[in-house]
């Protein structure tokens, strides 16, 4: 595991990342295009990589000492997933997790704890935690 850590929430509409120092401080936050892996698939792991490398920029870090965890539109998608994964490993990534946004929208709704989760945006995921 690395020190710093970037969490990517990328949705049809807009990606948002959040960029968290060793002391789990947010240092950096960017707001971006939209990156569905369902609507363009490479397209998507382009940007996706490019708004991850831009803020990691800013604060002049490395792909290499960041772990990067991605929840993504269109990760149900096994052979999607492994695309975008292979992209940021490609781009400096190590160990890059790929999660659907349905994952990601349920944990986030509840810290983690039991929650049944319905998202409606550009696309609509729903997610039940147990």
């Amino acid at each position: 595991m690395n020190n710093w850590l970037l969490v990517v929430d990328a949705g049809g509409s807009k990606t948002a990342l959040r960029l968290y120092n060793p002391d789990d401080e947010v240092v950096s936050e960017k707001v971006g295009s939209g990156a569905s892996l369902s609507h363009d698939l490479n397209g998507s792991c382009r940007s996706i990589v490019a708004q991850a490398q831009d803020i990691l920029n800013s604060k002049e870090m490395l792909p290499m000492h960041t772990d990067i965890v991605v929840g993504v539109a269109g990760a149900g998608n096994e052979q999607a997933k492994h695309t975008l994964s292979t992209a940021l490993t490609r781009n400096g990534f190590p160990t890059p997790r790929v999660v659907s946004d349905a994952l990601t929208s349920a944990l986030g709704a509840n810290s983690g704890d039991p929650v049944a989760c319905v998202a409606l945006g550009t696309g609509s995921v729903g997610m039940r935690i147990m």
